[in-house]
C-alpha cells in the first residue's frame, strides 16, 4: 500500500479519495480549503437518473494546505486541479519531494505534463521523480458536497496511463492503478503508453470544449437575451458545433500523422482521433460526433458556462474551459504545428475567436504564435526547444 497525497479539491478528487483509501492506501488531500474538508469522503456511484447503484465511503489520513508537511513522504503525488493550474502546483510539489523515489502525476493528461515536471526536477535538483499522466479522467464525476461527498456516473472501459519506463508502469499497474478504477467497478484496466505526446495531442477536452463554445458563438452571435435560452452544452449539440469538431479534429491528425513519421522508438497506439477515442475509452458503437453527445447518458444536464454582461448572457471568458483548452491545448498544438510548418485553418480559426474574448493577443496576422505571457504551456518554457526535444 502506498502513502498517496491528492492535490487539489475538484470532483476527481472526492472519488478517487474513497476509491483509493477503501483499498487500503493512506490516503491525504492537499487542498487551499482544509477546513471544508472532512475526514470521512463518500462517492456516489449513480445513474443519469439520480439511482444510486453503490457508493464507497472512507477516511483519509489528513487534510492540509501546506506541501511541506505532505509532500516530503509521499509515494505516489496525484494532481486533480485544473489543467492550467499544473504549473504552479507541480512546482511546489517537486521541491518539497522527499529522498524516496516519487512518482508525481496527474488524473487528466493534457499540457506536456512530463516537461513541467522534468523542468522543475532539474532546477530543484530532483532525480528521483517520476512523471506519469493518466489520459481521460477514469471516471465521469461531479461533487455533491465539497469537501464530504462526490458523485460517478461511471467508469471508461478502459485507461490509458503515459509513463517512460514499463517497470514503472507494471509496479503501479500491480499496486496503485487497479485501485483507482478496476478493483471497485469491473472495469477500467490501465493500458500501458510509452510517450506523453499521446496524451496531449489525443485527449479530447481541448477539442470538444473549443469548438463547443466556438460554435455556440457562431449560432447566438455571442450573446443571449436571457439565461434560459442558453443552450445546454451537450444536450442540445448541433450540427455546426459537430461539423467544427470535426475540422478542429482534423487539424490535430495533421499533426499527429506529421508526429509518427518522426520516430519509431515511441508507440503511438494511444494517440487517437475523436471518434477513435471515444470508442476505446467506452467500446462504444458511436457513429458519429453529434450522436456521441446527444445521446450521451452522462453528459446530458451539464450547462454550458456563461456569464452576464449588461443584461445580457455570454460564455463566461473566466471559465477553465477557456484557460485549460486555449493555453494549454490548441496553443501547443498550433506551437507544433508552427515547427512542422502544417497548415491549421480551424486551430486558427477558434484561436482568433477566443483571444477576442479573452482580451489577449495569441496569433499575429501571419497565423504566428506570439508571445502572451497567459500562454504558459508551450513547449519552450519547459525547455522543449523542438520537435526533436519534444519525442527524446
Amino acid at each position: 500500500m502506498h502513502n498517496i497525497v491528492i492535490v487539489g479539491g475538484g470532483s476527481s478528487a472526492h472519488t478517487a479519495a474513497p476509491l483509493l483509501a477503501g483499498s487500503g492506501h493512506k490516503v491525504s488531500i492537499l487542498t487551499r480549503r482544509p477546513k471544508d474538508w472532512k475526514i470521512s469522503i463518500t462517492s456516489k456511484y449513480i445513474k443519469e437518473s439520480g439511482e444510486e447503484i453503490k457508493r464507497f465511503s472512507s477516511e483519509v489520513e489528513q487534510v492540509s494546505d501546506s506541501y511541506e508537511e505532505l509532500i516530503p513522504n509521499a509515494e505516489i503525488v496525484l494532481l486533480c486541479v485544473p489543467v492550467y493550474q499544473y504549473p504552479d502546483v507541480l512546482e511546489k510539489v517537486v521541491k518539497n519531494i522527499g529522498s524516496k523515489k516519487t512518482f508525481v502525476g496527474t488524473v487528466y493528461g493534457q499540457g506536456g505534463v512530463n516537461w513541467m515536471v522534468q523542468y522543475f526536477a532539474k532546477k530543484f535538483n530532483k532525480d528521483n521523480v517520476v512523471p506519469f499522466t493518466i489520459g481521460l479522467i477514469p471516471w465521469v464525476c461531479r461533487t455533491e458536497a465539497y469537501g464530504q461527498v462526490g458523485l460517478t456516473y461511471g467508469p471508461k472501459t478502459n485507461n490509458v496511463i503515459s509513463i517512460s519506463e514499463r517497470e514503472d508502469y507494471e509496479y503501479l499497474n500491480r499496486s496503485f492503478l487497479p485501485d483507482l478504477c478496476e478493483r471497485h467497478f469491473g472495469k477500467g484496466k490501465f493500458h500501458y503508453c510509452n510517450n506523453f505526446i499521446s496524451s496531449t495531442l489525443s485527449v479530447d477536452n481541448q477539442i470538444i470544449h473549443t469548438s463547443r463554445m466556438y460554435g455556440l458563438a457562431v449560432a447566438s452571435g455571442g450573446f443571449w437575451e436571457r439565461e434560459e435560452d442558453v443552450p445546454l452544452f451537450y444536450k442540445d449539440y448541433d450540427e455546426c458545433s459537430a461539423e467544427l469538431l470535426h475540422d478542429l479534429d482534423a487539424d490535430y491528425e495533421k499533426i499527429r500523422s506529421f508526429i509518427r513519421t518522426q520516430t519509431d522508438k515511441l508507440d503511438f497506439s494511444y494517440m487517437l482521433n475523436y471518434l477513435e477515442l471515444e470508442r476505446f475509452s467506452y467500446e462504444a458503437s458511436t457513429p458519429d460526433i453529434l450522436t456521441s453527445f446527444r445521446e450521451s447518458p452522462t453528459l446530458g444536464a451539464i450547462k454550458t458556462p456563461t456569464m452576464t454582461q449588461g443584461k445580457r448572457t455570454t460564455v463566461d471568458s473566466e471559465h477553465r474551459f477557456f484557460f485549460d483548452d486555449i493555453y494549454f491545448g490548441l496553443s501547443i498544438a498550433k506551437w507544433i504545428a508552427c515547427e512542422a510548418a502544417i497548415s491549421t485553418p480551424t486551430i486558427d480559426k477558434i484561436l482568433r475567436w477566443a483571444q477576442s474574448v479573452l482580451n489577449d493577443s495569441i496569433l499575429d496576422d501571419s497565423g504566428n504564435l506570439l508571445k502572451s505571457p497567459k500562454i504558459n504551456g508551450l513547449p519552450p518554457r519547459w525547455g522543449v526547444l523542438s520537435i526533436s526535444d519534444l519525442l527524446s
